[in-house]
């Protein structure tokens, strides 16, 4: 019996099929949405300055993940991952995962943050067509403002590629950027697919993990 719950009250009953990463505050996507967009430009920023620093990308790329794994120590009993088959189904999203990282930090090398920013602003070209087609219960119901913004997009490249008359020193960049862009798109795709669609027993810190 709850301590606070008056005799007879109804209690409602909890959902079984929640997956491990379910919640229920409305604000949480918006919080989720800004709070990575502020991680997301801090981290840009940060990273190109750290690679123009040490000129070692994937050196310091591996300092950050042993950094991460250390911070993750300290909530280890926390972690759940759920069971082999589990396992399974996510290993696709950490492969294309390590595929971005690795990408990330050849890009930053090459690319200026400007060139970085704006080519990864793509991401929705390719995105977008997969959450329409490939998604269910959770699918994106395409809008005038959608297509508004992705033509706002590609316009917005087009102008920042005419004005720039150093991109061919950024050739080996832009290409690790144009491969880390499909990467990325099913990297989050997968994994969003994993956590709404068809969802598996690994909550958000296994997932990191992970």
């Amino acid at each position: 019996r709850h301590p606070f719950r008056m005799k007879g009250e109804y209690a409602p009953k909890e959902r079984k099929d929640k997956p491990a990463h379910f919640h229920e505050d409305r604000w949480s996507p918006a919080v989720a949405i800004i709070s990575y967009m502020i991680s997301s430009a801090g981290t840009s920023c940060f990273q190109k300055l750290a690679i123009n620093a040490f000129h070692r990308p994937l050196l310091l790329l591996a300092a950050q993940t042993i950094a991460g794994l250390v911070l993750l120590a300290f909530v280890c009993k926390q972690i759940k991952i759920g069971g082999i088959k589990d396992a399974i189904l996510f290993t696709p999203v950490s492969l294309c995962f390590t595929g971005k990282v690795v990408l990330s930090m050849v890009a930053y090398d090459y690319c200026t943050l400007g060139t970085y920013v704006v080519v990864g602003s793509m991401c929705p070209l390719v995105s977008l067509p997969i959450e329409v087609w490939c998604f269910k219960e959770h699918r994106v119901r395409v809008s005038v403002g959608m297509i508004g913004s992705i033509i706002t997009i590609c316009a917005g490249v087009a102008l920042y590629g005419m004005n720039q008359s150093k991109l061919g020193g950024q050739a080996i960049g832009i290409a690790a950027l144009v491969l880390k862009t499909f990467v990325s798109v099913a990297y989050q795709t997968r994994q969003r697919y994993l956590m709404v669609e068809s969802p598996v027993d690994i909550n958000d810190l296994g997932m990191m993990l992970y």
